[in-house]
């Protein structure tokens, strides 16, 4: 027996679930998507990205009100994404931007990423932010 669909218009409390589905959406059959590539960072770190973009004040194509949502039984279970002009998708980059601040990723830091290197490793402390104003240094490198 199949269980009562109903289908809705996103809520701003669906907003993990709507990250979760753009995260996938750019995977599709592969185990890498564009942002696991662009963001060189672990699955919740980019699940966290994609959760972020829904909410950023640039009302991009990823923004939640954008987006209906099926239950099944209550429980989410797909998201669908339209709409009707370019505003949208132009307001990508600012929305990219707001996640990236949000989740410490510099615009030095995005440059570097342009260019090809990748994350390698963080180091924080306590002392060093105290001193310089910032919690720590993150190395990034790109084979030559």
């Amino acid at each position: 027996m199949h269980g009562m669909i109903a289908i809705r218009a996103a809520r701003p409390e669906d907003t993990e679930f709507l990250g979760w589905a753009i995260h996938e959406a750019a995977r599709g059959h592969l185990a890498r998507g564009w942002f696991d590539i662009v963001l060189q960072r672990d699955r919740q770190f980019c699940l966290e990205f994609c959760r972020r973009l829904t909410v950023a004040a640039a009302r991009s194509w990823w923004h939640w009100s954008l987006f209906s949502v099926a239950d099944v039984d209550g429980a989410r279970a797909s998201a669908l994404c339209g709409f009707g002009d370019e505003s949208v998708y132009r307001a990508s980059g600012e929305a990219m931007k707001e996640a990236s601040n949000a989740m410490g990723i510099s615009e030095a830091e995005r440059a570097y990423r342009k260019a090809g290197f990748t994350f390698a490793e963080e180091k924080r402390a306590s002392e060093f932010e105290a001193a310089m104003g910032a919690p720590g240094l993150r190395r990034l490198a790109r084979d030559i």
